[in-house]
């Protein structure tokens, strides 16, 4: 298996991916693109920028926005095969989002959080007054991590800290199996589990953005190409022919997929 550089029709940065039945990459000015074979552009039905994707079997959310004085952020919604903008009715700008077992969750700039579904948005409390740049599932636990080391878990009502033991930005949470792991700058990578969070080393001091896995391995990615592997004991960076800044990565039983700067998309299949 080898990494494969697609061709995306776009020269606009990428910031978000997300693999389903479909496969669908987000960036700036309103750019979607969906897979299917190759890739094409979408009607997004807007021009702000999209930074993060997510999707379940019935429906595929975008969500980010260009805020003006005033203004609210934005959330993209594909179902019956188009996409449906509306506006989140917070004004901080969505980062973030992530399909839970109830409901729908968007984080953003300042704590900003929002849950439910399409069409019917409610604010929510995290608490932090500090920026979100990602989100995960592990089980029935809902992580955000952020800028200075922050890692909050979804609570009934709120948001609660967990310990790091570090204060770098953290950029990327992913969940594999009953492991947790976060990446942030400078490579940081940090390792929960029962007995905690705790750093790892890994073979690269490159600012990481993102991290995605499954029980057939995990992938972090990042600036200057940087593109890493989890084999089950280490992590260990792939040679890439990029060094274009990776922003996001994604994957299924069938495909790991990361994108970045500048229309980057970057494929490994696995089936």
């Amino acid at each position: 298996m080898r990494w494969v550089r697609e061709e995306s029709n776009t020269s606009s940065d990428l910031y978000g991916v997300w693999c389903g039945d479909d496969t669908y990459a987000v960036g700036k000015n309103g750019t979607i693109l969906l897979r299917r074979g190759s890739w094409r552009r979408e009607q997004s039905g807007t021009n702000e920028t999209l930074y993060a994707i997510d999707g379940d079997e019935n429906s595929v959310v975008a969500v980010g926005g260009d805020l003006r004085v005033g203004g609210e952020s934005l959330v993209v919604s594909r179902f019956d095969g188009h996409w449906h903008p509306e506006r989140s009715g917070i004004q901080h700008l969505l980062l973030a989002v992530l399909r839970t077992e109830h409901d729908w969750v968007a984080v953003g700039y300042n704590a900003g959080v929002i849950h439910g579904v399409p069409g019917a948005w409610s604010e929510g409390n995290a608490g932090s007054g500090i920026h979100l740049f990602s989100l995960c599932r592990a089980g029935r636990q809902t992580f955000a991590c952020g800028l200075s080391g922050a890692i909050l878990e979804r609570g009934e009502d709120e948001w609660g800290p967990h310990d790091v033991p570090v204060s770098t930005h953290l950029r990327g949470v992913c969940a594999v199996c009953s492991v947790v792991w976060c990446v942030g700058l400078e490579g940081t990578v940090l390792r929960f589990d029962r007995g905690g969070w705790r750093a790892v080393s890994v073979p690269t001091r490159n600012h990481l953005e993102d991290v995605w896995g499954d029980d057939e391995g995990a992938y972090a990615v990042g600036y200057d190409g940087t593109v890493l592997s989890f084999d089950g004991s280490r992590w260990q960076q792939l040679e890439m022919n990029t060094r274009a800044h990776l922003y996001a990565v994604h994957g299924s039983k069938r495909e790991v997929v990361a994108v970045g700067a500048g229309g980057t998309i970057l494929r490994l299949e696995r089936r």
